[in-house]
């Protein structure tokens, strides 16, 4: 997959004010790494969803981990 530093500097900007009501500027280090787990979401769906339809054809098991972890330390 080839990113576009331009392309993926203007996603990263436009989810920060999506999410955050904010600037890139302005925005909390929180807010910043919400919106660039949001662009690289994107970048990475299609083939998500194709993996997963590979899955269901060829019916494999799939194993789920639930991690009660907490994200932020303080």
């Amino acid at each position: 997959m080839k990113i576009d530093k331009a392309t993926f500097k203007a996603q990263l900007i436009a989810n920060v004010k999506t999410l955050s009501r904010k600037t890139i500027e302005t925005a909390t280090k929180e807010q910043l790494y919400e919106a660039l787990v949001f662009t690289m979401r994107d970048y990475v769906t299609d083939k998500w969803l194709r993996t997963h339809d590979t899955y269901d054809k060829e019916g494999c098991k799939i194993v789920n981990y639930l991690s009660m972890a907490t994200l932020y330390s303080t």
